[in-house]
Parts: C-alpha cells; structure tokens; sequence
C-alpha cells in the first residue's frame, strides 16, 4: 500500500500507516490468545509512540509547532503524563477563541496523567487556573478551579502560582482572598509571609516596581486625573504609571503589619533571615529607607552574622551613586571582632570593591586597615 509522505500524515492516519507497514511476525510457535492480544497491545502502543516521535521530530527539525488537533493527539498518545503537551493543546484551543475546549482538554489530562506525577498534574491545574483567569473576569470560576485543585495537588505551591496569576491578571479580590488563605493555612511559613509582603508593596499588581523620586502629582484636581489614572492601572495590572505618594504610604503601611504578624508566628531563629529578606523587598520593590531601617535593625541584633552584613551591602552597592554609604558599611563590617578567617572574607570583598569603585589611595586604605586588623589580634593572642 503507498504510503503519504510524513508531512501530510496527521493523528490516526499515522498510526494506520505505521500498523500497515509493520512486518510480519517470524515466529512458528504457537501464541495463545491471551499473549497474541498481549503482543499486539504492545505493538500499538509502540507505532502509536514512533508515529508522535515522528511527528515531535519533524516539528523540532522545522520549527514549526503542531498545527492540528490531530498531530496533538499523536503527541499525547506517546506523552500521555507531558503536561507541556497537554497545556501547549490548550493553548492551541484558546489560540482559536475555543475557551471551552481548552477547558475540556485540561480535564481530560488529569484523568490521563497518574496520581503519582504531582508535578505534571500542579501544572495542568495551573494551567486551568490561568484559563479562567485570563478568559473570565468572575473571580468565583477562579477560585471553585483553585479550591478543586487544593484538594488534589500541593496547596502551598498551588497556592504560592495562584497569587502570581492573579497579579499578573488583575483579579483583586481572588487575590485577597488567596492571600489571606496562605496566612490561614501557612502561618509559620517564613516564604509564604514573604510572599504577602511582597504583593502588599506591589499593591497587588505584577511588575511594579519602585521609581526613585517619581511620585504622581494631580495639581489639586480631587478625583479626576487621579481617578482615570487609578482606572488605568485597574484595566493593565502590569501599568507603567508611578503610583501615588497616598498609595505608596498605604502599601508601606500593609507591608509593615504583615511583617509584624510575620514575626509573632515564624519561629524566633528564622528573624534573621526573614529580616534580610523583607529589607531586600524593601530596596527593590518599596522604599530604601524602610530597607536602610531593616538591615539597621538586624546588623544591631546580630552584629556576628556576616551573612547578615553581606546581604545589607549587596542592597547598598546596587544603588546608583551609593559608594559612600559602601564604603561607610564595610569600615563598621570590618571593625569587628572576629576571628581572622571570618573577617579575611569580608576584607575581601572590601578590596574588590575598591579596586572596581575606587582608586589607588582607597585600595591600600583597605590593605592597610587588613594589616592592622591582623596586628592587633596577633598582638592580643
């Protein structure tokens, strides 16, 4: 029987041809029914998985994606647990304004992939999740779809991607009532409450990001400019425009409660660290001041940890025109008492930075200061 060329085949088709083409069985021996129907299970199942390799390959060689529902088929019959597959056929579906059949096929996977691949089944509930949030402004869809997959996936991670879809999404209120979800069930979890904080100085949308001496001014109009502005930013999540001092301040202060909460659950040994964290939010998401304020805090309560101290210099050596308050840093870092090896690491790092930022009288300060360190505790040992 000819045969169409590869490109032309698509789905059953392929499957068809390759069972045709098989060779036939050499074997003399007698096969029960039960093996021969075995034997030819096995069979199907292996030119189902050569037709989709076939299939997969000559997408990869020609970068050209599947262009058909059938050559989804033929992949998924190959790769039945991939949920890259199944979610690239549900993009394809909403690709063509088909927003149910997506759906469909979102659910037809997690009856497909096994209960043991956790992974692969996060992200097709994620992925369902995304659905709805991207194709329905009603936040009850969004959240029936996330409360059916907490019961049957890692709520925790589930939950940690759902607060970062509904911020890239807009959905204001599935936000919050995610977020509060994640205070509820995760209390003493350090990253979740870092997580909260980080969207209350967001205010909630992706991609914002703090503007150093940019504020929005109205010049006295009280509710109009500020009201289309405020509608704009409602319309695009992601919007370019600097949110109001007002706003900021409102952030500032939810950020602020949230971290104090924070610290009346987490264990006590874990306040260094969390600390740190929210001083780095600080510094790149909200106010450099406030983050001065957290690392301030921490280096006072824990002046031995020179993780601590490296952390609070990163920040500072990451602001534009900030080498005097480095420099200012790195002499309080390096008076202190520690051992030499602790120390060297930190004169270190001191030196590389002036040897970059500096110059020839600021690198032999900094040898000089080593060498006086290394003086005094050889003298006092």
């Amino acid at each position: 029987m000819a045969t169409k060329p590869l490109a032309e085949l698509t789905g059953w088709e392929e499957l068809e041809v390759a069972e045709a083409a098989a060779p036939a069985s050499t074997s003399s021996l007698p096969v029960s029914p039960t093996k021969r129907a075995s034997r030819q299970k096995l069979k199907r199942q292996r030119d189902a998985a050569d037709a989709a390799l076939h299939v997969s390959e000559l997408k990869r060689a020609t970068g050209v994606a599947p262009t058909t529902a059938g050559e989804f088929e033929a992949l998924l019959m190959a790769s039945p647990s991939s949920s890259y597959v199944w979610t690239r056929f549900m993009a394809w579906h909403t690709a063509l304004g088909d927003v149910p059949a997506a759906r469909a096929v979102g659910e037809r996977a997690l009856r497909a992939i096994g209960l043991e691949e956790t992974r692969e089944r996060l992200n097709i509930w994620l992925a369902l999740l995304n659905l709805e949030l991207h194709h329905s402004r009603d936040d009850a869809r969004a959240l029936a779809c996330l409360s059916r997959a907490a019961s049957h996936c890692d709520s925790k991670r589930l939950y940690l991607a759902a607060v970062d879809a509904m911020e890239e999404t807009g959905h204001a209120g599935a936000l919050e009532q995610t977020l509060a979800l994640l205070q509820r069930r995760f209390s003493q979890d350090a990253l979740v409450w870092l997580r909260v904080i980080k969207s209350r100085l967001t205010g909630g949308r992706a991609g914002s990001r703090r503007r150093a001496g940019k504020g929005e001014r109205n010049g006295g109009s009280e509710g109009g400019e500020s009201r289309k502005d405020e509608d704009a930013d409602d319309a695009n999540p992601a919007s370019s425009a600097a949110p109001s001092a007002s706003t900021l301040l409102e952030r500032a202060t939810e950020a602020r409660k949230a971290m104090d909460r924070a610290l009346q659950c987490i264990a006590s040994a874990e306040h260094p660290a969390f600390l740190s964290r929210v001083g780095v939010l600080e510094f790149q998401l909200g106010d450099r001041e406030r983050g001065r304020s957290v690392f301030e805090g921490v280096v006072r309560s824990f002046p031995r940890r020179l993780d601590l101290w490296g952390v609070y210099l990163d920040q500072e050596m990451g602001v534009p025109g900030g080498q005097p308050r480095v420099r200012a840093l790195f002499e309080r870092a390096t008076s202190l008492e520690l051992p030499p090896k602790r120390i060297k690491v930190l004169f270190k790092k001191y030196l590389a930075y002036e040897k970059q930022h500096g110059d020839e009288a600021s690198v032999e300060h900094v040898k000089r200061r080593a060498l006086e360190y290394v003086a005094r505790v050889t003298g006092e040992d």
